[in-house]
């Protein structure tokens, strides 16, 4: 009675009332089947310090959350009790300086808000996602998640100037600063990108911004394979030009997308060089393929169960397509960082088969994290699947952080 008593103080201490319109304040967390026995909403930062300070109960996990999209990610807790720490309320732009380009913003804010707000002085975040409304600040700090403009733009982590993190015991710590460059010494913010939420609370990011481009293109040729559209890509990469995206997707059709973004009359002239390069391998333009959004939801969208993100050497993609088109999955191949998201059905019985067999017909070097996998998978398998060493490594940093394990126990690589 006294364990759950403790519980019920520390919801009733934060902000439990929903307002607003993200999908979080409607629905009720899940993972792999579990619910979240609470769902925290505190309303400034001070309140997620003396929660966690004031937290003595051990039993619980405790798991961030923000628009809800990546709860199917990551290995199973440890613990069946967990409790959301949600970010809906933290929805504040701190600090705006268009002048400086940089901006500070709670991580509760959606993508789509920031870039709304930066757009009234012709500016931008340059990440982009399938979700902008529901894609929170701090779930593409803690996810380390870019889109299609990667290449173009580089990660988040390369983005981000400073970080406010809440630790376990309600401290708050600051990493980074407001300019592009820092003090010597341990880069934090490249620590919690990407961390998944498993070391702590991330608070408040601090970006550089951009100025918006002056011209946006999205163009598509169909090809006769997928094999074909990657060459062609490949051929277009090596070449020098500047196409923020080159990616390759089976299906409605294979087919070869090129985003461009800059000047008008230098859009103009890669159209014209990238057309010319295409076509006389035996592309065409079409107007029948995805549109920019569409290939963004290609695989996210997708009802399969197992989903899986493939890291590879460019030049090995034409390989990995004849992998997944040989266990009969749909992809998207991003030419310039030879990343594949691909998803499969009918596989969810043949775990350990299929597992095997897709490690042992792809490329040597290329490395597998699964995105979105039955939750009966995860007894027995690491979804990151982490490089030998680094999980000791991650499990001394987790213990130096979050010594009692409070933060996503069991979710990040190396079940940490």
């Amino acid at each position: 009675m006294q364990h759950d008593k403790r519980v019920t103080m520390l919801a009733s201490s934060l902000n439990k009332t929903a307002s607003g319109g993200n999908a979080e304040h409607t629905v009720t967390p899940v993972i792999d089947g579990v619910t979240a026995q609470h769902i925290y909403r505190p309303s400034t930062v001070k309140m997620v310090s003396d929660a966690l300070a004031e937290s003595t109960d051990s039993s619980y996990t405790i798991v961030p959350v923000g628009g809800l999209n990546h709860l199917e990610t990551g290995n199973r807790l440890i613990s069946q009790r967990w409790a959301a720490l949600s970010t809906s309320q933290l929805n504040r732009v701190v600090e705006y300086s268009p002048e400086d380009m940089v901006v500070t913003v709670q991580a509760g804010v959606t993508l789509a808000q920031l870039q709304a707000e930066l757009a009234k002085n012709n500016q931008m975040l340059p990440i982009d996602s399938p979700n902008p409304y529901t894609t929170t600040i701090g779930g593409i700090v803690a996810t380390n998640a870019q889109g299609l403009w990667q290449h173009a733009y580089r990660l988040p982590r390369d983005l981000v100037l400073g970080l406010s993190i809440i630790t376990a015991n309600g401290e708050q710590i600051k990493a980074g600063g407001k300019v592009v460059k820092n003090v010597a010494g341990y880069d934090l913010c490249k620590l919690f990108c990407g961390s998944w939420g498993s070391l702590g609370f991330i608070a408040e990011a601090t970006f550089k911004v951009r100025p918006l481009p002056e011209c946006r293109a999205h163009i598509a040729f169909s090809a006769p394979s997928v094999s074909a559209a990657i060459q062609a890509g490949l051929d277009v990469h090596g070449k020098l030009l500047e196409p923020v995206y080159l990616v390759t997707a089976s299906d409605p059709e294979p087919a070869l997308y090129v985003g461009l973004h800059g000047h008008e009359k230098t859009v103009a002239w890669q159209i014209d060089e990238i057309s010319r390069i295409v076509e006389s391998l035996g592309l065409s333009p079409t107007d029948t393929a995805l549109s920019e959004d569409g290939l963004r939801h290609a695989i996210v969208a997708t009802s399969s169960k197992v989903v899986v993100r493939i890291s590879a050497k460019p030049t090995d993609l034409p390989r990995c397509a004849e992998s997944v088109s040989e266990l009969g999955g749909q992809a998207v191949y991003n030419v310039q960082t030879g990343i594949v998201e691909a998803a499969f059905d009918g596989v969810a019985e043949k775990m350990p088969q299929f597992t095997a067999l897709l490690k042992d017909i792809l490329p040597s070097n290329a490395r597998i994290f699964w995105k979105r996998v039955p939750p009966s998978w995860k007894a027995t398998m690491d979804i990151w699947a982490p490089r030998p060493g680094n999980a000791e490594l991650m499990r001394s940093i987790k213990s130096a952080i979050d010594p009692r394990g409070l933060f996503s126990a069991g979710r990040f690589a190396g079940r940490i």
